[in-house]
């Protein structure tokens, strides 16, 4: 730690031992007094807090424009008792107001404070918790992905560039920000002073045989690299449309001869916390077949398919030629709970004849706030 005479900086608002709140907004040098540490370290934090506090309450968590940081992606499918592995995305991301960056894609277990190898050897040389290793997968398990950020002061000791060449002693210190992305099975720790935490995805594993699918929730809106894994994020309030051109295909009919074989596809939706689901309005061309849209809750951490059915849309029939049908749903029944559940809209095809085709072109959801 650095030398320092005494801490004399308190949160705006917060009282002290006698009730007096030191509500300080800036620090005035005074003539011909000696400049210390204490009072050039409070006016920096004081700067600090009231700008992470503006940054909190306006821009709140989320990723700048064009930044993908922090999207965990390569996930793979594992054998019983093997670990599962993901990659981290380079980037930014906005966390409670401090902005978080990831230099280059990372593999978990390459993380600066893994906890095993050198990571570790860091982690507890810095005093840092050292990120838990994944455990194998030998059951049906959520893992709750999410990021940890912190700050740490760093001294001469870590970076020689910090002692001056001329005066031959450290001068200052300095504060880093760092972070770790953590997996926990349990609920994600809550974020404190000091420590800040947001979840970044969930990741589900289910049992196929001796192996196991892998299937990844990004809750930070992420466009993920295969359909049934798409996330498409609805709007906070109003109808926001969204071409599903690229799902087309998805919904083709297939063939086995001259018989023609049901199809389906499916798409999960960020919806925001704590809107009111108001309407579903799907809009498809049908032809020679039916179409069947149910849009889902699903609840994390229940068994596979354990899922509300939130809105059935009438099989639509189209037997001669192409039909272009548009159909609402009220549902006004579900407020969104991200806690409990994440969302999706499940389409299914049933042809008439090996004939039949289905595209679905877009839906909308109408929320309220």
């Amino acid at each position: 730690m650095g030398r320092f005479s005494r801490d004399t900086y308190r949160l705006l608002k917060q009282p002290d031992a006698s009730g007096f709140v030191r509500d300080y907004r800036n620090v005035r040098l005074q003539m011909g007094v000696p400049l210390v540490d204490a009072d050039w370290n409070e006016l920096e934090d004081i700067r600090k807090h009231e700008f992470r506090s503006m940054m909190a309450g306006v821009v709140g968590n989320g990723r700048p424009a064009g930044s993908n940081g922090f999207e965990i992606f390569g996930v793979t499918n594992v054998g019983m008792n093997l670990r599962p592995a993901f990659t981290i995305r380079a980037g930014s991301i906005v966390v409670d107001g401090m902005m978080v960056t990831n230099p280059a894609d990372v593999a978990f277990d390459a993380q600066e404070y893994y906890g095993e190898g050198a990571g570790l050897v860091r982690a507890t040389q810095r005093g840092v918790t050292p990120v838990t290793p994944l455990a194998p997968v030998t059951a049906f398990r959520f893992d709750h992905i999410y990021l940890e950020v912190w700050e740490r002061e760093v001294t001469a000791a870590e970076d020689p560039r910090l002692m001056d060449n001329v005066l031959l002693e450290e001068t200052s210190t300095r504060v880093r920000l760092e972070w770790a992305v953590r997996v926990t099975n349990g609920t994600v720790p809550a974020s404190t002073e000091t420590h800040r935490r947001l979840t970044l995805a969930r990741l589900a594993y289910y049992q196929s045989g001796t192996t196991f699918r892998a299937e990844l929730i990004d809750v930070r809106n992420l466009v993920a690299g295969k359909d049934h894994h798409r996330i498409v994020s609805i709007a906070p309030v109003g109808q926001r449309y969204t071409d599903l051109a690229e799902f087309r295909n998805s919904l083709n009919v297939s063939r086995t001869s001259t018989t023609a074989q049901n199809s389906g596809m499916m798409i999960n939706v960020t919806l925001p916390h704590g809107a009111r689901v108001l309407s579903l309005r799907t809009v498809s061309t049908v032809k020679e077949g039916a179409l069947e849209v149910t849009f889902y809750r699903v609840r994390y951490g229940g068994a596979y398919g354990y899922q509300d059915d939130l809105a059935f849309s009438p099989l639509w029939e189209a037997n001669e030629a192409a039909l272009d049908v548009t159909t609402e749903t009220d549902l006004d029944v579900s407020v969104v709970d991200n806690n409990q559940f994440y969302y999706r809209i499940l389409a299914i095809f049933f042809p008439n004849t090996a004939t039949s085709s289905c595209q679905l072109a877009g839906f909308q959801i109408q929320l309220q706030l």
